[in-house]
């Protein structure tokens, strides 16, 4: 709309010089349409024109292809900076140490601050790496590298494999041609967890992936060798299409039933939650980091579940976090045994800290109490700290402003929340397109050059470690092999079994062919087992799969995406459902992805299944008997909304007489 109103003006503006310039066929209705035709088109050709000249410009500071060559010696090795011989960080055979400390002394203060900055990009196709491919990226693959230096990204969107993973080359292959060769590390949210639909402000995609649970599926699974199972799938799909950065697990705690990131976490115990986030990154990184592995970002340190009133920090809004039961403690737990497992980054969380003795109110992001004096000091972690998402400057998306989540420095300009956050301990501020506010900064002595060369120490080593200098290039035909092969499909879909819980059972499995009322599944996959009828009062049974329950949050606009607040369903929907249960036995499926409030489905239900991310195929499967459901809650069930609201968001298990405890579940023999 906003482009339209300009296209418009524009046009006006154009009848207007030709008004004023007196032109004669200005006198004719067909010259008010021709005219300011010719001049819109005269200014988007001139447009077009200026624009080819600065992606040609940016084209020509990149400079030639890496050449690859041999030493006198016979050893062969990319020439990465160009300049004909084998420079230390380029030879292989050398300790990681020293080739990080050769390429740290060859880089401009420009090219280090490059390296601290990890912006969104979008996949495009090898052949648009000129192009945004989405208003949410922070700029082109050209603009990004040649303009800004930066090697590292967030990848946002999907692709088929084959079509990723050249386009991933093509991104390699220009940063070979910057001054010094150094190969970018793209990263992304998780990509294999089944979802019904698709979060464009995130990675949530399931293109060509196998597909798995939800984190809190593997909660209600609770078994470490599934999850580091998954993990070793997971990292050898990802590195095939090029991605070796995870953004990923969420160790946060789920104590707060309101908060709506519930089904990114592995539920509400700490102590499991601990166990299956090492396993998790064993799985994903390997024994040590190498061209195998994908290097994991655990978030958000140091526990985001304790948000005040379940509302998410993302928002103005939620960021205060609190800790009325004093359990502050209790959700660092997963985060030690992520420090423990090796894990190669930490990602705070947006929150502020509420009450915290000795602890500064400002986001976990700007916090050294939080960042340099626990996680550094305490916890002895000294892998890469990586901001959450967009702290620094405001986005405009499609012509909507977006406020920086700096909650508790929003009175700081840009330079002086850079500044704070790297005062705070952070390596690598994400979503941000901004490095040359960190060049002023170090211009003007405000931070030394030194601590740049802190951060990106860790930053290179990375990339080293997992062989991207030596080789970042990945085959397509692989991509094509691995990705979504048979033995990774069959894996996903029998985490998906193991996954489901059974709260209530009066009538099930069901015996095949009997009618059945049906909402919430598609008619193919029913037909396979049963008759279905028009109405309730046909049927000898109704199916009814349900959407978790959710309110609509209208105090921001992004907030109405995040579908959070009340636990329960609305009375409209309610009604509905007693009419089906009180007219034939009801079996009632629901997407569990935070703790439900449903005292009336529980007393009038036949029978009741939570799904934590599942084809509807392998519902149905547990339904009509083929396999028995044996999944155990990973979250306690509150008996109202009233109980909730009572809960302390830092404590685990307080809800007053839950109507389903934490591990409930049943199986089809008992």
């Amino acid at each position: 709309m906003k482009d339209f109103i300009k296209l418009i003006l524009k046009w006006l503006i154009a009848i207007a010089i030709a008004k004023v310039a007196g032109y004669s066929i200005f006198k004719s209705v067909i010259g008010m349409v021709l005219l300011p035709i010719s001049l819109l088109a005269v200014y988007f050709l001139v447009r077009l024109i200026i624009n080819r000249i600065t992606i040609n410009k940016m084209k020509n500071n990149l400079g030639i292809d890496a050449p690859l060559l041999k030493d006198e010696n016979g050893f062969s090795f990319c020439d990465l900076n160009k300049n004909g011989k084998l420079d230390i960080y380029e030879d292989s055979r050398r300790p990681i140490e020293a080739r990080v400390e050769d390429l740290l002394s060859q880089m401009t203060i420009e090219e280090k601050a490059g390296q601290m900055f990890c912006p969104y990009l979008s996949s495009t196709n090898e052949k648009a790496l000129h192009k945004k491919g989405s208003p949410f990226s922070a700029g082109t693959v050209l603009q990004t590298i040649a303009d800004k230096q930066v090697s590292a990204f967030s990848c946002m969107g999907a692709a088929k494999p084959d079509v990723f993973a050249k386009w991933y080359n093509a991104c390699q292959k220009m940063a070979r041609r910057t001054r010094l060769g150094i190969p970018i590390t793209l990263g992304s949210d998780p990509r294999h967890h089944f979802v019904g639909e698709n979060n464009p402000l995130a990675t949530l995609v399931d293109n060509g992936l196998s597909t798995w649970p939800a984190p809190i599926g593997f909660g209600a699974i609770a078994d470490e060798e599934l999850t580091e199972a998954f993990g070793q799938i997971a990292r050898k799909e990802l590195r095939a299409i090029g991605i070796s950065f995870g953004l990923h697990p969420v160790a946060d705690t789920a104590t707060e039933p309101r908060w709506p990131r519930i089904k990114e976490t592995f539920g509400e115990d700490a102590g499991l939650n601990a166990r299956l986030t090492a396993a998790y990154i064993r799985g994903f990184q390997g024994k040590e980091i190498s061209n195998q592995s994908v290097a994991c970002c655990v978030k958000h340190f140091p526990g985001g579940g304790p948000q005040k009133d379940g509302d998410d920090a993302h928002f103005s809004f939620g960021k205060e976090q609190v800790y009325p039961g004093g359990h502050f403690d209790y959700h660092l737990k997963p985060f030690e045994a992520a420090a423990e497992a090796g894990v190669c980054a930490v990602m705070p969380y947006y929150g502020v800290p509420i009450g915290l003795e000795g602890i500064e109110e400002v986001g976990f992001n700007y916090n050294r109490d939080i960042i340099t004096g626990l996680l550094r000091e305490k916890m002895k972690y000294n892998g890469i700290v990586h901001t959450d998402y967009s702290i620094i400057k405001d986005n405009i998306i499609a012509g909507i402003r977006l406020p920086a989540r700096s909650w508790g420095a929003e009175e700081l300009n840009a330079h002086r929340r850079v500044k704070k956050a790297i005062d705070a301990g952070i390596d690598q501020l994400g979503g941000e397109f901004c490095s040359e506010l960190l060049v002023d900064l170090v211009r003007s002595g405000e931070i030394p050059e030194k601590r740049l060369d802190e951060s990106c120490r860790r930053v290179l080593s990375l990339k080293f470690r997992l062989g991207l200098f030596d080789n970042p290039f990945v085959s397509v035909e692989e991509a094509l092999r691995i990705c979504n092969a048979p033995d990774y499909v069959k894996a996903g879909e029998e985490a998906m079994r193991k996954s489901l819980v059974l709260l209530k059972n009066q009538v099930l499995p069901l015996k095949k062919k009997v009618n059945v009322y049906i909402e919430g599944f598609q008619k193919t996959n029913i037909l396979k087992y049963a008759n279905i009828v028009n109405s309730p009062k046909n049927a000898d049974f109704a199916l009814i799969h349900l959407g978790f329950p959710y309110r609509s949050d209208r105090r921001e606009l992004l907030a109405m995406m995040f579908k959070g607040l009340d636990l329960d369903y609305t009375e409209k929907q309610k009604k509905h459902l007693s009419a089906i249960m009180n007219t034939c036995p009801t079996i009632v499926c629901i997407n569990m992805v935070r703790p439900a409030v449903i005292p009336e489905i529980a007393q009038q239900a036949a029978g009741i299944l939570c799904e934590f991310g599942a084809k509807e195929t392998i519902i149905l499967e547990a339904v009509f008997g083929e396999f028995s459901p044996n999944g155990k809650l990973p979250f306690e069930l509150p008996r109202s909304m009233e109980a909730v609201r009572k809960q302390k968001s830092d404590v685990p298990f307080d809800s007053e007489d839950p109507l389903y405890e934490y591990g409930f579940g049943l199986s089809y023999s008992n």
